[in-house]
């Protein structure tokens, strides 16, 4: 009976070691296959968001490019469905192998539809450039035809805006043929040109309103004469003091300027002097409409 009891003890604990060690194989089996099952749920999310992301970019990338990168879509998740599949299945390298293929599609789906939504920011930028590029070369063309009517030669500025034009428009067709680089480069050539141009252009305006220097200190001259009148007149005048004192210190304040004005023509920026002197008889105007009936 002793020999009998030792036997049965000696098979109950051969079958528990038995038992713990399918229960020590199948955890390590788990330990293995968890992360190939993470890696699938994490694909479904993946998938899901590319497919809402083409949804929102449609217009952008086109209707072509959705399609492709939707079939695209379709084929890598039929590759994850099939992992799953076999993962539920117990082949474990068959899933692997299947995952494997599965992430490089989305992989090289996520690579072009990156390109393509990059395209549509670069191509946003080099038309907001081109635009503001345009509306410079047409500013400059108002103001050359300005200065040739008042008989400027602007035969050299015409010249660079020309340039400016052609570098613009070889601008618009490298981009269209997909020559990005070449398109920024001829872009930046126009901007220089048009730089050259409106350099020529103050150049010419200081040569044309240094003709009229005299006039303008003519004009500074009589202003001032007028401001010693004005200010008699507002001195003599009923107004209360504290009106007499705001028209007073405006006075004063018109005499500085124009005193810069003077300077500025002796520093030859003659376009400064008279819009000076241009803002300081606008505000004379201005005064003499609101007091006229107080001065008499």
């Amino acid at each position: 009976m002793k020999s009998i009891a030792i036997l049965l003890t000696i098979l109950i604990l051969l079958s528990s070691f038995a038992f713990l060690s399918v229960v020590n194989a199948q955890a390590e089996e788990e330990k293995q296959t968890a992360p190939i099952k993470n890696i699938i749920e994490r694909l479904k999310v993946l998938d899901e968001r590319l497919r809402e992301k083409l949804e929102e970019k449609r217009e952008d990338i086109g209707e072509d490019s959705y399609n492709r990168l939707i079939a695209d879509l379709d084929k890598a998740r039929q590759l994850l469905d099939e992992a799953e599949e076999a993962y539920n299945s117990g082949d474990i390298e068959e899933a692997k192998q299947l995952l494997k293929k599965a992430g490089a599609k989305y992989k090289d789906i996520i690579k072009e539809l990156a390109e393509l939504l990059g395209y549509e920011n670069l191509a946003k930028r080099f038309h907001t450039y081109l635009r503001r590029c345009r509306e410079a070369i047409n500013r400059l063309k108002k103001i050359t035809e300005r200065l040739k009517e008042k008989g400027v030669d602007t035969t050299e500025v015409e010249l660079l805006i020309s340039e400016a034009e052609v570098y613009l428009d070889n601008a618009v067709e490298a981009f269209r043929e997909h020559k990005y680089a070449k398109a920024v480069e001829y872009c930046k050539r126009a901007w220089e040109k048009a730089k050259e141009a409106a350099e020529l252009l103050r150049s010419l305006a200081r040569e044309l309103l240094k003709q009229y220097e005299d006039r303008i200190l003519d004009a500074i001259n009589r202003i001032e004469n007028f401001l010693d009148k004005f200010e008699e007149k507002v001195v003599s005048s009923n107004m209360s003091e504290e009106r007499k004192e705001v028209i007073l210190n405006k006075i004063e304040d018109w005499r500085s300027r124009l005193e810069i004005a003077r300077k500025r023509i002796d520093e030859g920026k003659y376009e400064e002097a008279v819009i000076i002197v241009k803002r300081v008889l606008r505000e004379i105007s201005i005064t003499l409409r609101r007091f006229r009936k107080r001065l008499g």
